[in-house]
């Protein structure tokens, strides 16, 4: 098995493989024939659906929430590369209100760890969840103890960033 994916990944110059726990058939997803280029959007436009969240406010959240990322990234505050993990954190920060308006932060995070995401890697959704999550460094720290494996350091002044960034948005 592994000198197959060893081969595909030399003969099509790729620079790393991402294993998922969907199959094939999941890892191309259409819409009424044509193929979703934004999979990560498409997943988090069915959870705003499939979770009957306030859409409008979900993009209303986000655009301010890039706004303000965009110019800490300018004032090198915060990395370009975070700004996936803060758009579905933004677009989703209201999906644990769906299993109750009392104590929301740790439904977020249980369910971003649980829904089917697609486009993020393991630790972008760890991220992601976090951030959705975030009310201040001592909780999110008891969030992340059984995760603190796949985050390093700078991962978690990150989450504290962003959740601080999404805090002033909601």
């Amino acid at each position: 098995g592994i000198a197959i994916i060893d081969q595909i990944i030399k003969r099509s110059a790729a620079s790393g493989f991402v294993l998922s726990s969907k199959g094939l058939r999941d890892g191309v997803l259409f819409e009424n024939g044509e193929l979703q280029p934004d999979m990560l959007l498409y997943s988090i436009e069915y959870l705003l659906d499939h979770f009957r969240l306030n859409r409008e406010h979900a993009f209303h959240v986000w655009q301010l929430a890039d706004q303000l990322f965009s110019d800490l990234v300018d004032r090198q505050w915060l990395k370009p590369a975070l700004k996936g993990s803060l758009r579905a954190a933004a677009l989703l920060h209201d999906i644990g209100r769906s299993i109750s308006i009392y104590n929301p932060d740790s439904h977020n995070f249980y369910l971003l760890l649980q829904v089917p995401i697609f486009g993020i890697t393991h630790r972008e959704r760890i991220i992601t969840a976090a951030v959705a999550a975030y009310k201040s460094p001592k909780q999110i720290a008891g969030f992340l103890g059984p995760y603190r494996a796949f985050l390093s350091e700078e991962d978690i002044a990150s989450i504290t960033q962003l959740g601080a960034v999404l805090g002033w948005m909601s």
